[in-house]
């Protein structure tokens, strides 16, 4: 029997992510006498980052309704999301915060991030009032559950009682614990996006989609569009998107104006080394008149915005080494870097194309040597950008 799917009435998904919906189905199919439906949202998008790390695609935007008795495997990543326990927590702040109590919080996870975030409302002259709050957004590091869940062949019925037992609330706790060092005080807002709800009947699966909870919403636009918090008017919708969904191209750093590279540098921090961050570098998938259409479809009332002041971010050292060459390249501020890193690594691709032309390469820059020590930092190439850019 074909699954019942409800889908966002003005999705207007590309060839790639119908591929993905498509994939998403047919998994599902397999056991569809235990699934009741799937919704998907307007935020129905590839996660990439998640996808590159864990080796397999990996979409988002997603509530997948099943028994008690459909039986998980690894296949069922693609939308049983690894970050469980994934939500965000608002703090009202008293003062404006420095960058550098930010960067001292630190994640346990990838895909975090943590932020002031400034409000403008007019008083009754006029004139405007602002206010400043902090938004922990992150997931906790739950992989060890997670991965045994799947390799064991668990049935959801039983995953989520050991998740209600043992992480569901642990999740929640994390956000609050990770930030005690900046914020004191509880949250205004806190939501949990990627969860395992029940009904008493079935289990469903929250993926980057917030439950409805005291109507309003905390929805995020992008790592740099800061959120959107909404009045929810429906009284029958129960389940909402969490953001305007991912983009599966990024933001170059060469196209960019002036002004926004300043932004980035001036506003913006992560955990490691890396010249770049794919969070900051990835544009939502929603915009423009997409975002009223959404808002209409959903019956949302804004009712403030919240924009970035400063905003720190989990770093990218576990995918890195995972992204196309040629990603790598167009994230990288080539104007600010004179090398990019790759693994010595016979099955890497940078590693193969520049064995493949060396001789074409080394003719093309004398200078460079693959066996020079200038060039080898441990495990590790560094290339020259002219260098890179020939083997891309």
């Amino acid at each position: 029997m074909p699954i019942k799917i409800n889908q966002y009435k003005d999705a207007n998904l590309d060839a790639e992510t119908s591929l993905a919906l498509k994939s998403v189905i047919e998994t599902l199919e397999k056991q569809s006498e235990h699934v009741k439906d799937v919704t998907v949202m307007s935020n129905f998008s590839i996660d990439n980052i998640s996808s590159l790390k864990f080796g397999r695609q990996i979409t988002q935007g997603l509530v997948v309704c099943v028994k008690p008795s459909y039986t998980l495997s690894v296949e069922d990543m693609s939308w049983f999301h690894p970050n469980i326990g994934a939500g965000r927590s608002l703090y009202g702040l008293t003062r404006p915060m420095a960058k550098s109590q930010l960067e001292s919080v630190n994640f346990e996870n990838d895909m975090c991030s943590v932020g002031e975030f400034l409000t403008t409302t007019p008083d009754e002259f006029g004139s405007d009032e602002i206010g400043h709050h902090l938004v922990v957004d992150s997931a906790p590091n739950m992989s060890s559950m997670y991965s045994s869940w799947l390799e064991k062949g668990m049935t959801a019925g039983a995953i989520q009682t050991e998740w209600k037992n043992k992480g569901q609330q642990q999740s929640v706790d994390m956000r609050q614990a990770s930030v005690a060092g900046v914020v004191s005080g509880n949250p205004t807002y806190s939501d949990t996006t990627n969860d395992i709800l029940s009904d008493m009947v079935h289990l469903h699966f929250t993926n980057n989609v917030v439950k409805q909870k005291e109507g309003e919403l905390l929805m995020k636009s992008s790592a740099l569009g800061g959120y959107r918090h909404y009045e929810l008017t429906s009284k029958t919708r129960r389940f909402y998107p969490a953001t305007l969904g991912t983009s599966s191209k990024y933001y170059a750093w060469s196209a960019m104006k002036a002004k926004n590279v300043d932004r980035i540098e001036s506003t913006c921090s992560w955990n490691d080394e890396i010249p770049f961050n794919t969070q900051v570098m990835t544009p939502p998938s929603l915009k423009g008149a997409e975002i009223r259409k959404m808002e209409d479809n959903y019956q949302m009332t804004g009712l403030t915005s919240l924009v970035m002041r400063f905003n720190h971010f989990s770093g990218d050292s576990s995918v890195v080494d995972k992204m196309a060459a040629a990603d790598v390249l167009y994230l990288t501020p080539v104007e600010k870097v004179d090398t990019i890193s790759a693994p010595i690594d016979s099955s890497h691709e940078v590693f193969k194309n520049l064995m493949a032309n060396l001789v074409t390469i080394q003719k093309n820059c004398p200078e460079f040597q693959l066996l020079n020590p200038k060039f080898v930092q441990g495990n590790r190439l560094s290339l020259p950008l002219e260098v890179y850019k020939q083997i891309v």
